[in-house]
């Protein structure tokens, strides 16, 4: 379904769902990244 985008554990279990608007573009591609020292330092 255009729209929703899952995130699932390694055996398939869906974790979380996320539903977007979509007009006539589409989004081919999501990632996840943690930005571990990505614009932040630790102290």
């Amino acid at each position: 379904m255009q729209g929703l985008i899952g995130e699932y554990k390694e055996d398939g279990t869906l974790v979380k769902q996320f539903q977007m608007n979509l007009s006539k573009y589409y989004i081919y591609r999501v990632y996840k990244y943690d930005f571990s020292g990505y614009l932040f330092t630790e102290e």
